[in-house]
């Protein structure tokens, strides 16, 4: 009784227009559109496993806001990732050739309802309401202020509240963000204005739906008079509750299966509509965009062809642009409005003009307009209109042509129109009807066109695409493939760029090889008069009308792309602007102050699509490139090369990409050094790449950077400069670093002597020397000079930017660990890790440095629990700060590999050694080893070490074979990079390699290796050193294995000489080689001397083993 009741109510609003839909996602499940469990459960396959427990558990609580909280929390995802997601996964799952009977979109879009109100995100309805209709509004960007706002439209109007899917970051998803939307005056205001003369019509809603209990707990003021809503099957409980709670007034539907509920909503619209004040207003409505004397097109006998342009026999590749475009176009959708969108010259007009050419036969009219103004789309109309024969004057002699043409597309079908570079979306929607029945394409450089949806953005053509393009255009067989790639390369696969290039060789009939020769000595002249054939722009002249119009609407923007194109073209990080300092110029300080104004920047040129944007950089064509700086004169490209300068030096720490910073530095050096500007700043930062080059395994080119440098250094200044010294400590560095320790030394001592005549001692020189005796072996000399630096230190104040504070305690740290000041090396690193955590340092890499340094302080120490906490951190930090792929990452998983590896080793005397700390060991070693084969490709010599703890791993787990290969890869890439001379990093894996092929058998070539290892290491670190002490040690073990045991003995005496005598009689490696010389004494009946050494033995003993241990209580028993 009171179903018909709330229907005769909802009729008479109805009937005075005060109705008002309020539309939730059940409407949109016809379509396909998933639910909110479908949506999380899609994107939580991208959560690890262990937590979809938790997400589940939400889930059946139907708490979407808490599952979707648990998906960022445990995917590591941001609320924009999920927003993409969401955005991504409904449009994929859209349906939209569904027969109307099977959904109530086309019953609402017939009805005379002038507002709705909807949660979706879809949307479907718009597509679907007859009538003048806007564009679905998203209310987090609309402004709502006043009763007329609504009173003086005469046409309908979608509010979306939730967002849309064109605007990913619009979209609520959390609880908190639902709240605040919810409150916020745009949504009150419009609530208010609605209910003050409206009832709402809920439909698409469930009885359980939070959403709607929310939303009237949360507007108790606002919804303070009845409303309506269609639930299904609702029990007297149910209905109840909404009544007294939330003041709706419940319509009950009876559902059995899916198709139901479309049936049972389109009979209450439909009583609703009934009474006969209604009909008149609904006949009103639907005729309101219909009139008299509009010819349809289909029954006229012949086609229309209006494109200008001749077919493209040239025209290659897109395949997909033309499968997309055909999609968009073949749906069944009204107003449909495809954008191809892309930098000038990239293919946009040929694109379409091929798919108009594809498609000749399928459409009664194809017609081209030239959309670049107002006036040449008035032309095409009025062109378009007499072909038609549609009148374009009126009786007082008025045009009418707009008007005329909008109601030809509204009443025919089976169109195409095509506007061709348009440049303002505003045109575009005063040449349009709200709702027409054919298609349009439309070509634009501009990228953010918010009424065009999903513009099919295109990119330049793939290499692979380019090479067979030039092959093509020119007739050329395979053989000149390496030719035409060349010249892709050079030209940055852009397509108009190619057919310029193509266009001139054919009427020059010159070869590939000798264009690119004059395009090098002549690419300006090229670049401004070249042009192809059959089209009327040159490759500068295509992007002039953007350079233009970018300079009169923001002309920073033009600043910015201008230092841009002094830049690598690809990734430069927009942190290079946010943090510039007063160096790069006053314009970009005061101008791009902070990240809105940078913003409003990046929109301006991704409008014109003269950059591309990532999360964190952008990008820009090389010849985008070459036409701004082609355009500058010389004391311009002072200034911006002298920016760009600063840029990089500015900003080197910070940077956190090791590739694009190598990239961004060497460009703007080679422009720097063409243009004989800022040297001084030049050589800095070849110094910089240097080393960061050397620190990347890069030998070769840091040694030509680095002497480079020099000469340019020797040619300003005089050979006893100050920056001449500076050279030579970086080419000491290097030298070091390649295992060239006699030049290393010299280069060392020609900058030592520069900074005597100045009276001076840098840090970082005596570090670096420091460092040389170190990795010579020189351990107790080392130390020394550490200790001089600290000296040195302690009288200086540090401050929280200095950057070589940092590398001397760690490295003096790793230096007293190996001497076996353990608590020592744990005080520095624990010192400068506080420094660094309270300092303002960018760079990351030094404190995580640290931590993984700190972590094999407490391995020697023997807490394995803290050493592995340690290297967690490091690996934390790094994820935190730089990237899962970077070099930090490589040492952590190395490190974090290695830990698990001496934890196995550490109990290996243990009667049941935990094998599982050695599948660990494997698996971070291989992770480690993958990174790095990834950013720097096989083979590098960086992987050696890990190449040598894998080889490790697999000798402990009893893979001979497979340690034997790692052994032997990490080899052969030392002497690939370092060719067969004597270095550190060789004979460490040769050492290695020696001991496995012992092991496998092979004793004789075992033990060559070795003796080749000692004389190697004598060669590189003297006598008496410890390393050669290492290898007299493995020599001993070896011969015991072969129960030689004279000559084992002479070999643990020569190596426990060494390590007495350089780290102490108490350290482990003397200890445990002191235990190594009694037990072959034993084994060699030699009781006499071994009878001398037991005191020192057991005692020995005792520090390695403990008290209590069996091995200490072995020697106890033991009668001499």
């Amino acid at each position: 009784m009171n179903k018909e009741m709330y229907l005769q109510e909802l009729a008479g609003f109805y009937g005075e227009n005060k109705v008002v839909p309020f539309i939730g996602a059940g409407l949109s499940i016809p379509f396909g559109v998933p639910d909110w469990g479908k949506i999380i459960r899609i994107i939580m396959e991208k959560v690890n496993k262990d937590f979809h427990p938790v997400i589940e558990y939400e889930l059946s609580a139907k708490n979407y806001w808490k599952a979707f909280e648990a998906l960022m929390r445990y995917g590591n995802f941001t609320e924009f990732d999920i927003q993409q997601d969401v955005c991504t996964i409904i449009q994929s799952s859209i349906t939209k050739n569904i027969p109307v009977e099977l959904h109530n979109y086309g019953d609402l879009g017939k009805l005379a309802f002038k507002t709705f109100v909807t949660t979706n995100y879809d949307g479907l309805l718009y597509n679907f309401i007859e009538g003048d209709v806007q564009f679905p509004v998203d209310l987090s960007t609309a402004q709502v202020s006043s009763k007329e706002f609504f009173d003086e439209l005469n046409y309908k109007r979608i509010w979306c509240l939730h967002g849309q899917m064109s605007n990913p970051g619009s979209i609520v998803i959390t609880k908190e963000k639902y709240e605040i939307l919810y409150r916020h005056s745009r949504y009150l205001n419009l609530f208010s204005l609605l209910k003050e003369s409206n009832t709402f019509l809920f439909l698409g809603f469930s009885f359980d739906d939070l959403y709607i209990q929310k939303l009237f707990k949360l507007n108790k003021d606002i919804f303070n008079k009845p409303h309506y809503i269609l639930l299904e099957n609702p029990s007297n409980e149910v209905i109840q509750v909404f009544r007294d709670t939330y003041n709706l007034k419940v319509l009950p539907i009876k559902v059995n299966s899916p198709a139901d509920y479309a049936i049972e909503i389109r009979d209450v619209l439909n009583k609703i509509a009934e009474f006969p004040t209604n009909k008149q207003q609904i006949n009103s409505c639907q005729k309101s965009h219909k009139s008299d004397g509009i010819i349809n097109f289909k029954e006229r006998q012949n086609s229309l062809w209006g494109v200008p342009y001749k077919k493209n026999p040239f025209f290659m590749g897109r395949n997909m642009e033309l499968k997309n475009l055909e999609k968009a176009l073949s749906s069944q959708d009204i107003a449909v409005i495809q954008a191809i969108s892309g930098l000038g010259g990239v293919g946009k007009t040929q694109l379409a003009l091929e798919f108009c050419y594809q498609k000749k036969e399928e459409y009664d009219v194809i017609y081209w307009i030239n959309a670049e103004n107002v006036s040449s789309i008035i032309g095409s109309y009025e062109e378009l209109a007499s072909i038609l024969k549609l009148p374009i004057k009126d009786k007082q002699n008025n045009s009418i042509t707009l008007e005329t043409i909008k109601q030809w597309m509204q009443t025919n079908s089976n169109w195409l129109i095509i506007f061709d570079n348009l440049t303002d979306e505003e045109i575009l929607r005063s040449f349009l009807p709200n709702v027409f029945q054919g298609k349009v394409i439309v070509t634009t450089r501009k990228s953010n066109i918010s009424s065009l949806n999903s513009p099919i953005n295109l990119d330049k053509f793939t290499r692979d695409e380019s090479i067979q393009f030039i092959l093509d255009r020119l007739h050329k067989l395979d053989d000149f493939a390496g030719d035409a790639k060349i010249l892709a390369e050079t030209l940055d696969d852009l397509p108009l760029a190619l057919e310029q290039a193509c266009a001139y060789i054919i009427e020059t009939g010159i070869s590939i090889e000798n264009y690119l020769k004059r395009f090098k000595k002549f690419k300006d002249i090229i670049i401004k008069e070249g042009k192809p054939i059959d089209y009327d722009y040159t490759i500068a002249t295509t992007w002039e009308i953007s350079f233009r119009e970018l300079k009169k609407r923001n002309p920073v923007a033009l600043e910015f792309i201008s230092i841009c194109s002094f830049l690598s073209p690809d990734k430069i990080e927009l942190d290079l602007f946010i943090k510039a300092s007063d160096n790069i110029s006053n314009i970009i300080v005061n101008k791009i102050s902070s990240e809105l104004e940078l913003d409003k920047i990046l929109a301006l040129l991704r409008e014109f699509s003269l950059i591309k944007s990532h999360e964190d950089s952008i990008s820009i064509h090389r010849l985008v490139q070459l036409v701004i700086k082609n355009k500058l004169d010389i004391e311009q490209k002072k200034v911006y090369i002298e920016m760009a300068l600063n840029l990089i030096l500015d900003n080197w720490n910070s940077m956190r990409n090791k590739e694009s910073k190598i990239a961004h530095a060497l460009t703007v050096v080679q422009h720097a050094q063409e243009n004989n500007f800022c040297m001084e700043k030049v050589t800095k930062i070849i110094n910089l790449l240097g080393k960061l080059l050397t620190n990347l395994g890069q030998f070769t080119k840091a040694e030509e950077l680095l002497f480079r440098s020099l000469d340019i250094d020797m040619s300003l200044y005089n050979q006893n400069h100050f920056y001449v010294g500076r050279d030579y400590n970086n080419i000491g560095v290097l030298y070091t670093s390649m295992g060239k320790y006699k030049e290393a030394e010299k280069y060392f001592q020609k900058s030592i002597d520069i900074d005597r005549l100045y009276g001076i001692d840098r840090i970082d020189l005596l570090i670096n020397f420091a460092s040389l005796r170190y990795k010579q072996g020189f351990l107790n000399e080392a130390a020394h000079l550490y200790e001089n630096i600290m000296g040195i230190i302690r009288e200086q104040e540090p401050i929280a930017e200095d950057e070589v504070l940092p590398a001397i305690y760690i490295n003096f740290s790793s230096l007293l660990n190996d001497l076996g000041e353990y608590e020592q090396a744990k005080l520095y690193l624990e010192e400068i890790i506080d420094f660094l955590e309270s300092s303002e340092i960018d760079d990351k890499s030094p404190l995580i440095r640290a931590y993984n340094n700190l972590s094999l302080v407490y391995e020697s120490l023997g807490e394995l629990n803290k050493a592995v906490l340690n290297i967690q951190k490091s690996v934390k930090l790094t994820k935190k700060y730089l990237t899962e792929d970077s070099m930090e990452m490589i040492e952590c998983y190395n490190n974090l590999g290695l830990h698990y590896y001496r934890d196995f080793e550490y109990n290996s005397n243990t009667l049941n050694p935990d094998k599982n700390k050695l599948i660990l060991a494997k698996k971070y070693l291989r992770k480690s080893l993958a990174i790095s084969e990834k950013l720097v490709g096989k083979g590098h010599i960086l992987q050696n070490v890990t190449l040598n703890n894998l080889g490790m791993v697999y000798e402990a787990l009893g893979e001979n074979i497979k340690a034997k290969e790692n052994y032997q890869d990490g080899l052969n890439i030392l002497y690939k990079n370092l060719g067969n001379i004597t270095h550190s990093q060789i004979t460490t894996i040769k050492y290695n390699l020696g001991n496995i092929i012992f092991k496998l058998g092979d004793y004789h070539k075992g033990k060559d290796l070795l003796l080749d290892v000692i004389e190697d290491d004598r060669k590189i670190y003297g006598e008496k050193n410890i390393e050669v002490a290492k290898d007299y040690k493995k020599l001993g073990e070896m011969y015991m294995c072969q129960q030689e045991y004279t000559e084992a003995i002479t070999f643990f005496e020569k190596a426990f000489n060494i390590f007495e005598s350089t780290l102490g009689p108490n350290n482990y490696r003397t200890l445990m080689t002191l235990q190594n010389l009694f037990d072959a004494l034993l084994k060699n009946s030699n009781y006499k001397k071994a009878k001398r050494i037991f005191p020192k033995t057991l005692e020995g003993a005792k520090i390695l083993y403990g008290e209590n241990s069996n091995h200490v209580r072995l020697l106890k028993n033991l009668t001499i």
